[in-house]
């Protein structure tokens, strides 16, 4: 490792001595314990630049207990300069002497030993968040990872293999965020794989891919958050599933293809995400993701807020007519649900069915763009939160289409609470002209609230 960065060696040493002298007099002054505090908010590479100030201050930058190097800020792509960026890097690593939080990124590619060797050395030093960016497939993750005990946050984002032993890991990991990452079981014998996590609060996996792998098992009594998203190039067939066993898990999302069965008995649920689109035309895909979506919600009976995609809503209405039987579970009465939202277009019969599920509902956004004709009045019965709860209404893609205008009616004349209905057109040009006359023939309708305000935007 080189002894001195060229970082440090700047000819214009004289001018920043002369032109700071009181500043840095002030400075120095100071309890090492403020200098860290300061020097760690500064940029890595700005902070290790304090050694040029004086002999004093040639070393202070040492203390610095939050490290973010990034290749592509600190230096050029020139081959000389990657050489340069090795240097700073080794030389941080051999004289930091505070580290709390590491986090490196490379857009260029290095030897993957010499990442690796970085990497444990970073572990060595007992650090509580590390996060590593890389797109390079050739990086072995050092063993002390797994074990490592004062590791509080993890953050992995590149394309190397997680080999997880059969023993526990993580002993106090918090946070573990892992994209682009193979996890692979090592265990021939079994193809389930287990994960527990003593303390884990928050998982998060985008883009990755589960090696050797049908079950995965995931025991963390104190998680909070699990977030999934799946690649939308997994081929159908490549079905697994994941059982949660978590008291405390309160958030859940899923992302991208829908096609892990999600298994989660007990969890206190209050807000879930479902926003998933898989085989859009073939309904044997539609019908089979509609009940894995109502395997899962009903679970999920503590749920406050729910938001769902268009392709989810089509799918649990879908799953009601496949065949062969047994028929897919009916949806459970979700009455702590007060927001409902719904991120693309679906049918107006799918949504409806869900307001029926929840009596509580006081906030409904849904995308209204290719919703059908339907005769409303003729409703029975109409859902209990559109009588007695519902205060606040977003339509998206809304343009004044007779469907469209329909259903707003229909919630005017029904809705006693409601106190705002908002018209988005989401993108789709509207002129003043025709916001003003939706507003005007909503206006002219039957409405049961006595304080509604109509915005059309």
């Amino acid at each position: 490792m080189s002894g001195r960065s060229q970082l440090s060696r700047s000819p214009s040493r004289k001018h920043l001595k002369i032109g700071c002298t009181n500043d840095e007099s002030r400075l120095s002054n100071l309890p090492d314990s403020i200098i860290s505090q300061i020097l760690s908010c500064l940029p890595t590479k700005d902070a290790v630049q304090t050694s040029v100030l004086s002999k004093d201050w040639e070393y202070k930058w040492t203390s610095i207990y939050n490290i973010d190097i990034d290749d592509k800020k600190l230096f050029s792509r020139q081959k000389s300069k990657k050489m340069t960026f090795v240097n700073f890097v080794e030389r941080i690593l051999l004289l930091s002497r505070n580290m709390k939080c590491f986090r490196l990124s490379c857009s260029e590619k290095y030897e993957a030993t010499r990442l690796t060797t970085w990497m444990s050395a970073v572990l060595r030093r007992n650090v509580e968040c590390f996060e590593v960016i890389c797109l390079q497939s050739d990086i072995v993750l050092p063993r002390s990872l797994l074990s490592c005990p004062s590791l509080r946050k993890l953050k992995l984002n590149l394309p190397c293999t997680f080999r997880v032993p059969s023993k526990n890991c993580f002993p106090n990991l918090k946070i573990l965020y892992l994209e682009g990452v193979e996890i692979l079981n090592e265990n021939s014998n079994t193809a389930s794989l287990e994960f527990t996590f003593p303390v884990l609060d928050t998982f998060h996996l985008v883009r990755c891919k589960w090696l050797n792998v049908k079950i995965v098992k995931i025991y963390a009594p104190a998680m909070t958050t699990f977030i999934c998203e799946t690649p939308s190039t997994v081929k159908v067939k490549n079905y697994y599933h994941i059982k949660i066993f978590g008291a405390s898990l309160t958030n859940f999302g899923s992302f991208g293809t829908l096609l892990e069965n999600f298994l989660i008995p007990g969890a206190p649920i209050a807000c879930a995400t479902l926003v998933n689109s898989c085989g859009e035309g073939d309904l044997r895909i539609l019908e089979k993701s509609g009940v894995q979506a109502r395997m899962l919600l009903k679970e999920f009976r503590s749920l406050e807020e729910l938001k769902l995609s268009g392709y989810v809503v089509k799918a649990i209405a879908q799953s009601r007519n496949r065949a062969p039987p047994p028929p897919p579970p009916p949806l459970p009465t979700y009455n702590k649900l007060e927001r409902l939202v719904v991120t693309s277009s679906c049918s107006n019969e799918a949504v409806l069915e869900l307001l029926h599920m929840a009596p509580s509902l006081k906030f409904l956004v849904v995308d209204v763009l290719n919703w059908d004709d339907c005769d409303y009045d003729a409703m029975e019965p109409v859902p209990s939160c559109i009588i007695s709860h519902l205060e606040e209404v977003e339509f998206n893609h809304f343009v004044g289409t007779t469907p469209q205008l329909k259903v707003a009616k229909f919630l005017l004349k029904n809705a006693t609470e409601l106190k705002k209905v908002h018209l988005c057109s989401s993108g789709l040009q509207l002129s003043t002209l025709q916001k003003n006359a939706t507003v005007e023939q909503l206006s002219t309708m039957p409405k049961r609230s006595a304080y509604l305000t109509i915005v059309v935007s």
